[in-house]
């Protein structure tokens, strides 16, 4: 009688240290940092859902929310509606220098940096707790996305335990995964979301007739849009697989047009709720007319956000929005040197994971003969999705010419368990065992 092969504890055990560890690094960060990037504007919208239980439905409440009250809303929404509960009326209060006349009285206006945290040291409750629980919410869903990136990789290393865990170890440990994870931020929960449209997308690879996988491709995908601009560029390549899937399999035009409509229907359940939300509310069709006066609350919202509304201008043709670019100062070099040392560390140790990635990368032409056509075809896609999570931020540098606007957390969660999986595909390529 067979045996079946017995699983090693060792990978088990460090698994479940490095997730203690993690838990351990990022709840220490959640008390002990600063605010973090638009943190204090994170907190008002959580806690105007947190007081009211539901999104601003005028200008004046959006004021009331802040400037982050027109962005894809579904981390407010999760961390405000859960937290309903919480006597936000009562002490302490979080202390912000926003419009705050006493601090510019003494301080001198031109010396308060706008939308700052004053740290001070009250009991965890009213809004001090609140500010908290959105770090501790940020801090589940950092975890969540290990997760899925976990199993995800458990998918396409089924007899690698090892590869699964250095793979989650090796992003999870990465300084801005636990930084971001420890403040308030909505970028792990988009990072869950789309690790999760990633293992769906995997499966759809491997058993595309099962047209349920398009309609949770659209959801996982929506949800994702709803939480965070970033993945927005992702939403033409679904449409795109499909069509290529019915050649491939040789689908009727019904089949694969309800495919097409099931991915589209789980987008507008999701995505399409949000922008419903924008339109009714917050349109300006009678001053614009239908399309600018739709594409405003979009793009424009509030102001606050220079890319969006230097893409309104594009696209309008400088109707909309700021026509104001600026002059091109720094190379496309430069920003993509930036953007990969913020994701995989800067100085040496940036040196030292470019010299990782060349060899992975000349490792995935070394496998490319040797592999089937849906392995091809599966990092092909990997290629395709990680330029298009990056198209915002890039068109950010082009605005701007600064490549200092890039920050790596932009696609640190959502494309990071992609570019891990990339990573393990070209570096076992070396291996002597590279059957994986």
């Amino acid at each position: 009688m067979s045996r079946k092969p017995s699983i090693s504890l060792l990978p088990i055990f460090a698994l479940i240290v490095f997730t203690a560890i993690f838990l351990a690094l990022t709840v220490r960060v959640s008390f002990f940092a600063s605010e973090g990037p638009d943190e204090v504007a994170h907190f008002y919208f959580d806690r105007f859902i947190a007081k009211y239980g539901r999104l601003p439905l005028t200008n004046e409440e959006r004021s009331e929310a802040g400037y982050k009250a027109d962005l894809p809303p579904l981390f407010y929404l999760l961390a405000g509606l859960t937290a309903q509960q919480l006597d936000l009326e009562s002490g302490p209060r979080i202390r912000t220098t926003r419009n705050n006349p006493r601090l510019q009285l003494v301080a001198g206006l031109d010396n308060v940096k706008a939308w700052r945290m004053i740290k001070t040291e009250d009991p965890l409750q009213g809004e001090i707790l609140l500010w908290y629980w959105g770090r501790w919410l940020t801090i589940l869903t950092g975890l969540a996305c290990l997760v899925a990136t976990f199993v995800l990789l458990r998918r396409l290393f089924p007899d690698q335990l090892w590869l699964a865990v250095a793979g989650v170890a090796l992003l999870g440990f990465l300084p801005g995964y636990i930084y971001i994870s420890g403040i308030t931020s909505y970028e792990p929960l988009a990072g869950f979301l789309m690790t999760l449209f990633l293992l769906l997308l995997l499966h759809t690879i491997r058993h595309p007739a099962r047209s349920w996988s398009y309609l949770g491709l659209g959801l996982l995908l929506g949800l994702a849009a709803l939480t965070r601009h970033t993945p927005w560029p992702v939403l033409p390549l679904v449409p795109l697989l499909i069509i290529w899937l019915a050649v491939r399999q040789g689908w009727s035009w019904s089949a694969m047009l309800g495919r097409i409509a099931l991915f589209a229907v789980g987008v507008l359940v999701t995505f399409g709720s949000w922008v419903l939300y924008i339109t009714l509310y917050f349109n300006r069709i009678d001053e614009l007319g239908w399309f600018q006066g739709i594409l405003s609350p979009l793009f424009i919202g509030d102001g606050s956000g220079t890319t969006s509304q230097q893409i309104a201008s594009v696209i309008t043709g400088g109707e909309l929005g700021i026509n104001d670019f600026a002059p091109q100062s720094d190379s496309f070099w430069q920003w993509l040197w930036i953007s990969f040392s913020q994701v995989w560390g800067a100085d040496w140790l940036g040196g030292v994971m470019l010299v990782v990635w060349v060899v992975a990368m000349m490792g995935l032409i070394r496998r490319w003969p040797r592999e089937n056509d849906s392995t091809r075809w599966w990092i092909v896609l990997l290629l395709i999705y990680i330029p298009l999570l990056m198209a915002l931020p890039f068109l950010r540098f082009v605005f701007s010419g600064n490549a200092s606007s890039m920050m790596g957390q932009h696609i640190l969660f959502t494309a990071g368990a992609a570019m891990v999986v990339l990573l393990i595909y070209g570096l076992t390529a070396w291996s002597p065992r590279s059957t994986y």
